[in-house]
C-alpha cells in the first residue's frame, strides 16, 4: 500500500467488510485474471454461498485480518463477496469442509504463529460466524479434513511443524469432530516436524489414512477405523517435504503420492504404493521449488497429472498411466504462488487452477481450453530481453503491428486482425544494446520509420512498406547515449518529424530520414522519461520530462517556442513518490478539453491535470497497490467512451487497470496477467507488454473492434 506523504488522493481504496479492495467481474481480456488480495496466501474453493457455483475464499492481512470470499459468476470469473474477521489471525491455509451437519460449506484455517486451528462455521451466504479456536498443544502448519471413525462426522488431521510458540509437540494432531462444528482434544502423532498432511485410503481397506510430509520425507499413519493412526517407518525423501498429495499415477488401483521438496530441490517426488501402506523408492522429476502441489486429470485423457505451485509460476506435469510424468509445462501467475487448487470453476467438467500468490498480493485464475491447455493469454516469445514496444501500421494493411526492442535488435509482430492470434512473427534486425524505440514518417514517402534507442545512440530504420525495415544512419542523441525513452513531433513547424529524448536533447529532422546533430533543451543529472503535447492551447508542442536529479524527483514542463528551442522549465516537485518518473503520458484524463499528465514510478502512479495555459495543478497520487510499476498507458480499456489507465507491474507479472469516470477519478478494477517482468505498456485498447523474453499480447473482447482496431 502507498504511504505519498502529503500527495493529495483522487482514487480510494474502495473498501467493502475487512478493508478489501473492489475488482472488475471481468475485464474482458484474452488474459490470465487476477484478483487482487492483502498479503494472504491460504486458499479454499467450495461453494461458499449455496448458489451451485464454486467460489475462492482467502486470508488477507490489510488492513486487518479477514477471510475474504470471491463469489463465482459461473465463467471463470469472480467478483467481491463478504469478508469476515479473524482478529489477530491471518489465515495461511484453509480447508472447507461441511463441519456442523448444516448443508453450509465451513472453513478451517491455521496460523503457524499460534498453537490452534480455527474454524469459521459459515451462514450459506458467503459469510461466517465469529472464529472459534480449537487448541492444539503445538503450531500449526497445514490443515487436513477426513472422516477417520466412520461416524460420518468431518475430523480433521494437522501438520505440526519446529516453527512458532509451540516447537516442542511435533508431528500430527488428529482432532475427532462431534459434528456441530466443535471437536474433542488432539492426539499428537510423534512423526517429526510436519508441514503437511493428506488425507486418503494407503492401504485399500477403505479407511482413511495420512501421508504428513516431514523435515526428513513421508511419515505415514494407517488409519484404525476408530479415529487412532499406526505409524509406518518413516520414508526419507531429499532434504524434507513441503506438500503431498495422492492419486494413482500408474493405473494399478493403488494409492500413490507425489510430494514437493524442501530447501528449493528442483525436482518433486512420486512415491509408488504397494498397496499395503509401503510405497516404491522416490522417483524424482524436474520441477521448480514449490510449496503446493495437488493431483487432478487436467488435459481429460484419464490420467492423473499433477500441478504445483512453483516458483517459475504453475507448473503442470502430465501423466503417462505408468508412473511417470511429461516434462513440466509452465503458465505464469501472480508472483509467488504458494497455494494451489484444482476446481471446476464454469460447470463445464474441465478442471481449472487457482493460486493464491504471496509476493503478488493476487489470486491468479487459469482456465482450462481444453487438452491441458489454459487461457493465461497470449505470450509470443523474442528471444531476448524486451524492453520497449512501440506499434504502428508497418505493413499498409490497416492493421496495427508491433516492433518490440531488446537487449540485441528489433523484432517486428504483424498484426492479424484475430483477438485470438493478433500477431505473427515479422522481420528482426541486429542491434546492440536497444532500450528505446519509437515511430513516425522521418523520410516524408508516407510510410512509418522507426527510431531505435541504442548504447551507440539513435538509429534510424526505414519502412518498406510491407513491414520490413532499411538499416539507416545512426545519430548521436546526447554526450553518452544514455538516453531514456523518445519521443517524435514536428518541434519547428517545418513539417518534418524531429525526435527528443529523456535526456533533454533534441534532434531536428531533415526530412529525408537524417537529423541534424543535437542541441540540449533541459539539462537534468539523470532523467528518465519524456511527453509531447500542447499543454497551453497555442498549436505549438511543448515536452515535459520526468526526472530524479537535481532533487527533489519531479516533472519539468517546457513550453515551446514553435521554432525549436523552449522557455525555461517550471518543475513540479513528487517529493513524496521519492522515485522519479519512469513512464509518462499526455492526455485529457478529466475530459476539459485540456491536456493532463500521468505518469508511473516505482512506488506509485501520479495525475498532473493541466490548467490549459500550460501550467498544472499540485499533483495527485492514486493510493492503490502496485509491484513496482514500470509503465503506463493511457485508452477505453472498458468501452465506455471515457479514458483509464493501464499500469506495468514490473515486478510482478501482470499489468493493473484503472478505470476513469470521465472526470479525472480513476478505480483499481484488477489485473490482467502477463509474461514475468513486463518493462513497458502500450495500447489505446487492446494492450501490448513487453516483458524479459516476450510480448504479452491483450486482446480486448468487451466489443470487437474493426479490423485494425486500436492497440
Amino acid at each position: 500500500m502507498l504511504k505519498l506523504g502529503n500527495l493529495a488522493i483522487v482514487a480510494v481504496l474502495l473498501v467493502a467488510g475487512a478493508g478489501r479492495l473492489l475488482q472488475a467481474q471481468n475485464l474482458g481480456f484474452i488474459s490470465r485474471q487476477d484478483y487482487g488480495i492483502n498479503n494472504g496466501w491460504g486458499l479454499a474453493v467450495s461453494d461458499f454461498n449455496g448458489d451451485g457455483i464454486a467460489d475462492l475464499a482467502t486470508g488477507e492481512n490489510v488492513p486487518a485480518s479477514a477471510v475474504c470470499v470471491y463469489l463465482g459468476n459461473g465463467d471463470g470469473t469472480f467478483r467481491p463477496g463478504p469478508c469476515t474477521p479473524t482478529p489477530g489471525v491471518v489465515p495461511e491455509n484453509c480447508a472447507a469442509a461441511d463441519l456442523n451437519g448444516d448443508g453450509n460449506q465451513d472453513l478451517v484455517f491455521s496460523n503457524s504463529n499460534t498453537t490452534d486451528v480455527y474454524v469459521l462455521l459459515g451462514n450459506g451466504d458467503g459469510t461466517f460466524q465469529p472464529q472459534i479456536a480449537v487448541s492444539l498443544q503445538g503450531t500449526p502448519d497445514f490443515v487436513s479434513v477426513g472422516d477417520f471413525n466412520g461416524d460420518g462426522k468431518p475430523d480433521l488431521a494437522v501438520a505440526l511443524a519446529l516453527v512458532g510458540p509451540n516447537s516442542t509437540n511435533l508431528g500430527v494432531a488428529v482432532l475427532l469432530g462431534n459434528g456441530d462444528g466443535t471437536f474433542g482434544p488432539p492426539t499428537i502423532y510423534p512423526v517429526g516436524s510436519a508441514m503437511a498432511v493428506a488425507v486418503a485410503d494407503l492401504n485399500g481397506d477403505g479407511i482413511a489414512d495420512l501421508a504428513a510430509g516431514t523435515s526428513v520425507g513421508v511419515s505415514v499413519l494407517l488409519g484404525n477405523g476408530d479415529g487412532t493412526f499406526t505409524a509406518l517407518p518413516d520414508i526419507p525423501v531429499a532434504k524434507g517435504v513441503t506438500s503431498v498429495t495422492s492419486g494413482d499415477y500408474n493405473g494399478d488401483g493403488k494409492t500413490d503420492l507425489a510430494v514437493d521438496l524442501l530447501e528449493d530441490v528442483p525436482y518433486i517426488a512420486v512415491l509408488l504404493g504397494n498397496g499395503d501402506g509401503t510405497f516404491a523408492p522416490p522417483a524424482f522429476h524436474s520441477c521448480y521449488p514449490g510449496w503446493s502441489i495437488v493431483t487432478g486429470d487436467v488435459n481429460g485423457d484419464g490420467l492423473a497429472d499433477l500441478v504445483a505451485a512453483s516458483a517459475g509460476g504453475v507448473s503442470i506435469l502430465f501423466g503417462k498411466g505408468n508412473g511417470n510424468f511429461a516434462p513440466q509445462v509452465v503458465y505464469a501467475v501472480g508472483s509467488e504462488p504458494v497455494t494451489v487448487a484444482l476446481a471446476d470453476l464454469r460447470g463445464n467438467g474441465a478442471l481449472d487452477i487457482a493460486t493464491a500468490n504471496l509476493n503478488g498480493d493476487s489470486l491468479s485464475v487459469l482456465l482450462n481450453k481444453g487438452k491441458g491447455k489454459f487461457q493465461d493469454g497470449i505470450q509470443i516469445a523474442i528471444g531476448t530481453g524486451a524492453t520497449s514496444v512501440v506499434e504502428g501500421d508497418f505493413d499498409g494493411d490497416g492493421v496495427v503491428d508491433v516492433a518490440v526492442v531488446g537487449t540485441q535488435g528489433v523484432q517486428i509482430l504483424l498484426g492479424t486482425g484475430k483477438p485470438t492470434a493478433p500477431f505473427v512473427t515479422g522481420a528482426s534486425y541486429s542491434l546492440s544494446f536497444c532500450y528505446s524505440v519509437a515511430a513516425g514518417d522521418f523520410n516524408g514517402d508516407g510510410i512509418l520509420d522507426l527510431a531505435v534507442g541504442t548504447g551507440g545512440g539513435i538509429t534510424i530504420l526505414l519502412g518498406a512498406g510491407n513491414g520490413t525495415f532499411q538499416m539507416g544512419e545512426t545519430f548521436a542523441g546526447s554526450a553518452n547515449n544514455d538516453l531514456g525513452n523518445l519521443a517524435v513531433k514536428d518541434l519547428n513547424k517545418d513539417g518534418k518529424l524531429d525526435i527528443v529524448t529523456a535526456e533533454g536533447t533534441v534532434l531536428l529532422g531533415n526530412g529525408d530520414g537524417t537529423f541534424r546533430p543535437y542541441y540540449t533543451v533541459f539539462n537534468p543529472v539523470v532523467a528518465y522519461s519524456v511527453a509531447v503535447g500542447d499543454f497551453n492551447g497555442d498549436g505549438i508542442p511543448d515536452l515535459a520530462f520526468g526526472y530524479s536529479i537535481p532533487l527533489p524527483v519531479g516533472v519539468a514542463v517546457l513550453l515551446g517556442n514553435g521554432n525549436g528551442t523552449f522557455q525555461a522549465p517550471v518543475k513540479y516537485s513528487l517529493q513524496a513518490l521519492s522515485s522519479p518518473p519512469n513512464a509518462l503520458v499526455a492526455a485529457d484524463l478529466n475530459g476539459d478539453g485540456k491536456l493532463d499528465l500521468a505518469g508511473s514510478s516505482e512506488v506509485g502512479v501520479w495525475l498532473l491535470f493541466g490548467n490549459g495555459n500550460g501550467t498544472f495543478q499540485e499533483p495527485q497520487a492514486i493510493t492503490e497497490p502496485f509491484w513496482i510499476p514500470s509503465s503506463i498507458a493511457v485508452g477505453d480499456y472498458n468501452d465506455d467512451g471515457k479514458l483509464d489507465l493501464a499500469v506495468a507491474n514490473g515486478s510482478d507479472y501482470s499489468v493493473t487497470i484503472f478505470t476513469g469516470n470521465g472526470a479525472g477519478v480513476f478505480t483499481y478494477a484488477g489485473e490482467l496477467g502477463t509474461d514475468p517482468a513486463p518493462a513497458m505498456v502500450v495500447g489505446k485498447r487492446n494492450l501490448v507488454t513487453a516483458n524479459g523474453g516476450s510480448v504479452s499480447a491483450l486482446s480486448n473482447l468487451n466489443k470487437i473492434a474493426p479490423v485494425g482496431g486500436q492497440f
